[in-house]
């Protein structure tokens, strides 16, 4: 199905996990980049990869989906401005990225962003601040982790994102992956042609993607 999300925006968090067994390092500020609406895809679609693509992975990822206009949102109410959270795969060709010092590149292929449709409200979640999230490639599981281990939280997010620009209904904010499994490193998660790909966020729900080879 294709994704029912027409953002303006999509904005997306890198680097807001640690590495497992190592502290947070210090960062002032949440690194950004961007994907493109065209990267959209709902569940059950194919991700495709590029014929010219050799080292493709996917992230699992809380996406924010914003429902109120808002700038210079604080953090003590930024849970007002969001419309609910889903899940998100931050879909990247690694090779691309390391092409320049920017990752925009392998991060801008169609596919590269499937997004479940369902919304769930902050209000009908017990801890929006703590979820569980796995990815499984073909039944293997590939990354884990809490949001609760994030760097930079939801909330304060949406108040530094606010603060550079306005932040419109429909706009969505990929908050960033674990990096391990637990406590533990796991290699990033490749995938290719013929994959599977699942991701699971504890009451959120799942999302699930085959993968295949670009159509010529």
């Amino acid at each position: 199905m294709k994704s029912p999300f027409s953002p303006g925006k999509i904005i997306c968090v890198g680097m807001n996990y640690p590495a497992p067994g190592a502290p947070p390092a210090p960062m002032p500020y949440p690194v950004l980049f961007l994907k493109a609406p065209s990267t959209l895809i709902g569940p059950g679609d194919a991700i495709q990869i590029p014929r010219a693509a050799e080292k493709v992975f996917v992230e699992g990822e809380i996406a924010v989906v914003i429902g109120r206009q808002g700038k210079h949102i604080t953090n003590e109410n930024a849970w007002e401005y969001v419309a609910g959270l889903t899940i998100a795969n931050d879909v990247g060709a690694e090779d691309w990225e390391a092409r320049t010092s920017q990752w925009q590149t392998g991060k801008l292929p169609d596919t590269f962003l499937p997004l479940s449709p369902h919304l769930v409200a902050p209000t009908n979640l017990p801890d929006p601040a703590s979820f569980y999230i796995a990815v499984h490639i073909n039944g293997r599981l590939a990354l884990a982790g809490n949001s609760s281990d994030m760097i930079f939280d939801i909330p304060t997010l949406i108040a530094y994102i606010s603060g550079l620009c306005t932040l419109h209904p429909g706009d969505i904010i990929v908050t960033g992956s674990p990096k391990g499994i637990g406590d533990q490193p796991a290699p990033r998660a490749y995938i290719q042609p013929g994959d599977t790909v699942s991701i699971t966020i504890a009451g959120l729900g799942a999302l699930t993607n085959p993968v295949i080879l670009e159509p010529t």
